[in-house]
């Protein structure tokens, strides 16, 4: 378990805190923010709320993957921070933009595969001008800025569409910061998994380049230093952005109950293999039947046993494996009431709100999810949880807060193995709260000190 230093001495900014703190400051803040990811969401909610806690006169923007839906969801204007065809603000009014992007995706549309890559010699070198016209359209936009900040999350990994999609764009505007005189920084975030030689590259640059750069772990600063070859010794260590966000409203997930039965939160996860990350191609490999399988043997048992079930998704993309996993339990021809099983609401207006989620998840009493924020949000409302963790990200979040006991692998887990786990985790349950409250606050005052010294005091 981290013992985190309040006077830990790392890499000094070379300008972050140089400025007037009672100035009026413009901070941009850039995440893969609008896929409905609740990890995601938890990190924009938590730095803007901070920020307007210790800078309440700065201009807040963000820099997105979906500018409109963050735009609706935080009422801050909004840019997006990588190029694709369906993005209006990258084409801009401007004619020949639209034009030549029209003109480039009309060709990947192609469903000939010799045609297209026939077409290969045109369409690149107007990639290239779509990239050049971007990146001067990025220029105008960031001139003026105070800030630049990656704000937390897993934004270091290649796993989504390869090196020349998040690895490029995140080096690209980290170059125009430093170009601009933008204070770039690089605050709470994950490294790895990094598979591709140029994103190794490209990530290499960011951090390099970094005003300010922080950690959300040991095993993320370790990484940049064995894959990245960063020199990492004097670098800082903070948790989670997550942790730092204001709780009021789901104060009363802490009170006692006055259900006598046990309402057990699950969130179920769609995956193809187990050399794979999470997500879903449509094929039901035998890796993921098995895991559902196992699951609805868990939660056959659950049911009679008389608790009660609660499917909630912390990704938009659960959804799937929820569905699935409600098929295999018709199969299974178990009895139980309706009121046994219940189920998070579909999202309104097509995207799932933090409050909904955090609301719906305080509810439950135990909780057992696989996506780290999934685990993380649970335990920050306090609730015992069991993990079945397909990442290391998860394992060192259960080993730092003292339930590594409490931790299966998502592939190898058997049954009997989850049902022994789940009866401690239930009859621990009193400790678990204790240990979770400690630690919570301990992340709580260590993620204070680094606004402070981001920010200023109040």
């Amino acid at each position: 378990m981290r013992q985190y230093d309040f006077n830990q001495s790392g890499k000094q900014p070379k300008k972050v805190g140089q400025r007037n703190f009672s100035a009026p400051r413009k901070i941009g803040l850039m995440g893969c923010w609008g896929f409905g990811n609740m990890g995601n969401l938890a990190h924009q909610i938590a730095m803007i709320q901070n920020i307007r806690k210790y800078q309440p006169n700065a201009q807040l923007y963000g820099f997105s993957v979906y500018p409109e839906i963050t735009q609706k969801i935080h009422g801050i204007p909004c840019f997006t921070f990588y190029r694709h065809p369906n993005n209006q603000w990258w084409q801009g009014k401007s004619f020949l933009t639209r034009g030549l992007n029209k003109f480039s995706t009309s060709i990947r549309r192609i469903s000939n595969p010799v045609l297209r890559k026939l077409l290969i010699p045109i369409r690149v070198p107007v990639e290239i001008i779509l990239e050049i016209l971007a990146v001067v359209r990025s220029f105008k936009v960031l001139k003026g800025f105070d800030m630049l900040i990656i704000t937390g999350g897993g934004h270091f990994d290649d796993v989504y569409g390869g090196a020349r999609v998040l690895p490029y764009a995140l080096c690209m505007w980290a170059s125009i910061a430093k170009l601009c005189k933008v204070d770039f920084l690089v605050v709470s975030n994950g490294v790895g998994p990094i598979n591709e030689r140029l994103s190794k590259f490209f990530f290499k640059q960011v951090l390099s380049s970094a005003s300010y750069l922080s950690y959300r772990d040991d095993y993320s600063k370790e990484y940049a230093e064995r894959i990245l070859n960063l020199h990492v010794t004097h670098d800082l260590v903070y948790p989670d952005l997550a942790h730092s966000l204001d709780l009021t409203a789901y104060q009363n997930s802490f009170q006692p109950k006055n259900e006598q039965r046990t309402i057990v939160g699950i969130a179920p996860i769609p995956f193809d293999d187990e050399s794979t990350f999470p997500g879903f191609s449509g094929e039901y490999t035998s890796a993921y039947l098995s895991y559902l399988s196992k699951l609805a043997s868990f939660i056959s048992w659950l049911l009679e046993n008389q608790y009660v079930v609660f499917f909630f998704f912390a990704d938009k993309g659960d959804r799937q494996a929820i569905q699935d996993l409600k098929r295999v339990l018709d199969k299974s021809k178990i009895s139980y009431s309706e009121e046994q099983i219940t189920e998070q609401p579909p999202p309104t207006n097509s995207e799932t709100t933090f409050d909904e989620y955090m609301t719906q998840l305080a509810k439950t009493d135990l909780v057992i999810a696989s996506r780290f924020h999934g685990v993380l949000l649970a335990q920050l409302l306090n609730k015992p949880t069991l993990a079945l963790s397909f990442a290391k990200k998860t394992d060192c979040l259960m080993a730092d807060t003292n339930q590594a006991d409490y931790c299966l692998s998502i592939n190898h887990f058997d049954v009997e193995t989850i049902k022994e786990k789940f009866i401690a985790l239930e009859e621990n349950q009193a400790l678990i709260k204790r240990q979770l409250a400690n630690r919570t606050q301990q992340y709580r005052e260590a993620l204070a000190q680094q606004y402070v010294y981001l920010f200023g005091h109040r």
